[in-house]
């Protein structure tokens, strides 16, 4: 009777010690269909006003136009787009496309206006019907100039005449 001798190879696998390569390995065998899994994640934006200008029209005249400038600063924690809207203020009536603003003293007004261009071409408003600023966002600080218009009427009665205007950040 002869004794038979089997050769294997031994093959270096690295961090896994040797592997045996023979005529008995099984082979491993699919027991089922891949499964898919779903990975996601959202980064919300994070925008916030770091300063907001006053828009002064200072000491007027009867009778005579005037301009304002005021800045928003906003500040983004990402990049994002998003767009800033400003209401009628305090003392607005109405919605909708040119629809004036009001400074008041007391029972007395005068009509103003904001707009997004120095040109005074677009009104700033506040989305409902009136364009709001559409900005990209980013963390570099953003510098949104406001354009204010003011006709003081002929016979406006003296005072001190203010109105406040909010600035919303809308995703």
């Amino acid at each position: 009777m002869g004794i038979s001798f089997k050769k294997l190879l031994l093959i270096p696998v690295l961090g896994l010690g040797f592997s045996v390569l023979g005529a008995d390995n099984a082979e491993a065998t699919q027991t089922g269909a891949p499964a898919s899994v779903a990975v996601s994640a959202q980064i919300d934006p994070n925008c916030s006003f770091s300063s907001a200008g006053a828009l002064g029209f200072g000491n007027v005249t009867a009778g005579t136009s005037y301009t304002a400038q005021g800045d928003l600063v906003l500040s983004c924690t990402s990049a994002a787009n998003v767009y800033v809207s400003l209401d009628h203020g305090s003392n607005g009536s109405g919605a909708g496309v040119g629809v004036l603003r009001n400074i008041v003293s007391g029972s007395n007004s005068m009509a103003y206006q904001i707009f997004q261009d120095s040109g005074h071409a677009t009104v700033w408003g506040d989305g409902s019907g009136v364009a709001s600023q559409s900005v990209s966002g980013s963390s570099t600080p953003t510098t949104l100039t406001m354009y204010a218009t003011l006709t003081v009427p002929a016979a406006q009665p003296a005072g001190n005449y203010t109105d406040t205007v909010s600035a919303t950040i809308n995703y």
